[in-house]
């Protein structure tokens, strides 16, 4: 084999897995190509990773739970576009795990607050009153 020849070994591994490339820092050993849809402008593209330059927006239900998707999008106008979309779906995600909704989150933060706001008053100290109420002492001073 002279010098000018590229070892066959090489020629055997995708460019993109050759000394670490993106596709080699990924985990997961997926080898069926997958459909990926834009919610707003019906565009759809194969392949086994979300392609590049698509936004895949995610929310996190907390814990070791997967995350949603409530939606993937093909550009940055798509996503936009998309306005009120991923509101509604992460509304009909909360209300199918029976998870608060975001008036409910105001609602709750807003209780907290006036409660606060009395028990300051009242002479307790900032410590005595986010133990009271069962939150953090620094998420009370902030």
């Amino acid at each position: 084999m002279s010098i000018d020849e590229p070892s066959p070994q090489v020629d055997q591994v995708p460019a993109s897995r050759r000394r670490g490339g993106l596709a080699a820092t990924r985990s997961g050993h997926q080898k069926t190509e997958r459909s990926f849809f834009c919610r707003v402008c019906q565009r759809t593209e194969r392949g086994l990773w979300v392609p590049a330059g698509w936004y895949a927006l995610e929310r996190a239900p907390g814990g070791r739970g997967r995350h949603v998707r409530p939606g993937l999008y093909c550009s940055v106008a798509c996503l936009v576009a998309a306005g009120q979309m991923p509101a509604d779906g992460a509304a009909a995600h909360a209300q199918r795990m029976n998870l608060p909704n975001e008036e409910d989150r105001r609602r709750e933060h807003q209780r907290v607050v006036d409660v606060a706001q009395t028990l300051l008053g009242g002479g307790m100290s900032v410590r005595q009153a986010a133990d009271s109420l069962h939150v953090p002492t620094f998420t009370l001073k902030t």
